[in-house]
């Protein structure tokens, strides 16, 4: 099924048709994870959980997506990119499905990490794909309209869980989101796959070799850059992260919303900022990258020092508009550096590592950052008795992110212009 003629030369018509596909499967990819954040509270009722149990749960899902990445990834790179990401689409869309049924907290555990494996398919390939699906001269805003769905998706969970506890109850809310995911995956499936480096112009004895694992992450650890990128992100994803995880449970909770109202405005105020964010970032990272070369790395810094500006405006904030436009800012300014920070990373990795690339990237900023950091929250909110206190230290991590990603001001062109050498 995934022997379609490949996709050999750059048809931009095409490739907009395959991010479109892609996209819409990415709004279902952050719709499914992000959804038990917003039915937490109504699960801890019915179940009786404690804080740190749902913390647990929540870091269930990262925890396997980002171990299950790097051997999905280095399958990917083989060659069968499409067929690992819609593998992926399928199983995650089962998972959740499946999640409506669970009785217990081991059955919300395990449907939590099966739903890891299955996004961790589709996020270790869904960059290379696109890479060499445009032109290098298009690739930030191509992968940030990829990313856009990120906060289409969460925020599209948040209303659906949000609506779930005012009706038809919070387990209909995983059933509706399953059967999607099923129909889409089957039209990816016949999505052609692009010649691995064609956005490059790689030769295609460089798209077909075969790199031992320890070869692959030694060539690629060698690049400083990616260094800098990875360490701000783990920071950013950390602080960030933990925060959207207890995001809904914060409003309710410290602001005074309902439950219904935590998820849906706090959704609204995110999924506004974040779409605003992926289109202007991608797009002006490569405008600007006409006239320098480090344009992408400038946006990837201003975007996480001024993330840290307004989650210390949110938690300044006395009145319901303010909370809320702070958490629109916070999604703007983060979701503004999604694209050229993937597109920095993939302009330093040659094409045929660029899944083990991507993969050890989502391995580090999950299993450093926000796999553990929703555990960690629900722990010191236990212990403190105050959710909002556990939180507070979430934005001097995110400024500090920034600092760490000025590194790669001194690495980034030499870097990318080894890349392109080396093709």
């Amino acid at each position: 099924m995934f022997k379609l003629k490949k996709y050999t030369k750059i048809n931009l018509t095409y490739a907009w048709f395959a991010l479109i596909v892609l996209s819409t499967l990415n709004i279902l990819n952050y719709a499914d994870r992000s959804i038990f954040n917003a039915l937490m509270d109504p699960i801890k009722g019915q179940f009786k959980f404690s804080d740190l149990q749902l913390g647990i749960l929540a870091s269930a899902f990262l925890w396997v997506y980002a171990i299950a990445a790097y051997p999905l990834a280095r399958l990917a790179d083989r060659g069968i990119r499409k067929g690992v990401l819609v593998a992926g689409v399928i199983i995650w869309s089962v998972a959740t499905f499946g999640t409506g049924f669970s009785n217990s907290f081991g059955e919300l555990f395990a449907a939590r990490a099966i739903l890891g494996i299955g996004e961790a398919s589709y996020a270790t390939t869904l960059a290379p794909l696109i890479s060499d699906y445009f032109p290098a001269s298009l690739r930030s805003t191509a992968l940030g309209v990829a990313n856009a769905p990120l906060g289409i998706g969460t925020a599209l969970g948040y209303y659906i869980g949000g609506k779930s506890t005012e009706g038809f109850g919070w387990r209909h809310a995983f059933f509706y989101l399953g059967i999607p995911g099923l129909i889409l995956g089957i039209i990816a499936m016949f999505l052609r796959e692009p010649v691995m480096g064609l956005s490059d112009r790689a030769s295609p004895e460089k798209e077909t070799q075969k790199i031992p694992a320890l070869k692959a992450i030694r060539e690629i650890l060698s690049r400083k850059t990616l260094l800098y990128l990875w360490g701000s992100s783990i920071l950013l994803t950390f602080s960030i992260g933990g925060m959207l995880v207890w995001m809904a449970a914060l409003l309710h909770r410290d602001y005074g919303f309902s439950v219904a109202d935590a998820a849906i405005q706090g959704a609204n105020a995110a999924v506004i900022g974040s779409i605003l964010g992926v289109l202007i970032g991608g797009a002006l990272a490569d405008y600007w990258n006409r006239t320098s070369i480090n344009a992408h790395i400038w946006v990837v810094m201003i975007g996480y020092a001024l993330s840290g500006v307004f989650v210390f405006g949110l938690f300044a904030a006395r009145t319901h508009p303010l909370a809320l436009g702070c958490i629109g800012a916070v999604a703007f300014f983060q979701m503004a550096t999604n694209g050229p920070i993937l597109a920095a990373m993939m302009n330093v990795t040659a094409p045929h590592l660029r899944s083990t690339c991507n993969a050890i990237y989502l391995f580090l900023i999950h299993v450093l950052g926000d796999a553990p950091s929703p555990t960690i929250i629900g722990f010191l909110s236990k212990q403190m008795g105050d959710l909002k206190r556990a939180l507070f230290f979430m934005p001097w991590i995110t400024v500090l992110s920034a600092v760490v990603a000025a590194g790669a001001l001194y690495t980034y062109a030499k870097e990318k212009k080894e890349m392109l050498g080396n093709l």
